[in-house]
């Protein structure tokens, strides 16, 4: 029964781990449409909205505690504000495949933090893992003669904070629904997105009503089944993945290569 479990908890990581590989082909899109900050707090907000209201009908929504204040709090600033800020910098200033090799050392960054933050302990099995995200990644230096560019270092910031985020989401969830801090995270992440984006895009606001509907399409799937369901369903099985993370570094690296 527990083999049972854990398989499906391994199907779930690797469809958003997918998702998550289409997304950054889709978001490259929207940032070359739309002013790139104001389209990602849209994005963001709305993603948090409907999960948000999966919450509240399916009655999983309580009170949080100070300390479950705190690790969400700071898991929305650093894996929504910032990552999201970052990465929608960093893809309007390269392409998206590169941006995608870079995000595939996410789950080496996790590893390094959760050792450093948890005491977490590396095995072989990990250790073949992170060869193989930096087998990955090191497919970018032909193209930059051993230099990352200035979208690359953005992406590679955003990669940074999301992982130093995943610290504070494994230990929200020891006591907080994992559905429920992922919804609360989007939706205070976006007022951040939000603040910014007066500040750097004052005046584009208005440039988010205009485009053609494929592009709409785009948005609301990128919306929706990539940062929403994605978030949702990742962050559930998270506190076996972050003791367990071998796999997850090899499917991430699979797909993102």
């Amino acid at each position: 029964m527990k083999d049972k479990s854990l398989l499906f908890t391994y199907a779930i990581v690797t469809f958003v781990m997918i998702t998550w590989g289409l997304n950054v082909v889709m978001f490259k899109v929207l940032v070359s449409t739309f002013p790139p900050i104001w389209m990602t707090t849209f994005r963001i907000f709305v993603a948090g909205v409907v999960t948000i209201a999966i919450i509240i009908l399916s009655r999983k929504m309580r009170f949080l505690t100070k300390k479950e204040w705190r690790h969400t709090l700071i898991g929305a600033f650093l894996g929504v504000t910032c990552h999201h800020y970052f990465l929608a910098i960093g893809l309007t200033l390269t392409n998206a495949s590169n941006a995608v090799l870079i995000l595939a050392l996410l789950p080496l960054t996790t590893s390094v933090f959760a050792m450093i933050f948890l005491k977490d302990r590396l095995t072989i099995w990990r250790t073949i893992g992170i060869g193989l995200a930096l087998i990955g990644v090191s497919c970018i230096q032909g193209g930059t003669q051993g230099t990352l560019t200035r979208g690359e270092f953005y992406v590679f910031v955003a990669m940074v904070v999301q992982a130093l985020s995943f610290i504070f989401i494994k230990k929200g969830t020891e006591t907080l629904d994992s559905k429920q801090m992922t919804s609360m995270m989007l939706l205070i992440g976006s007022v951040g997105l939000l603040i910014i984006s007066f500040v750097v895009e004052p005046r584009n606001a208005g440039s988010v009503m205009e485009a053609s509907i494929p592009v709409y399409v785009i948005f609301f799937v990128s919306v929706i089944f990539a940062t929403g369901v994605g978030h949702f369903y990742l962050m559930q099985p998270f506190r076996v993945l972050v003791q367990d993370r071998q796999l997850y570094l090899t499917i991430l690296c699979l797909f993102s290569v």
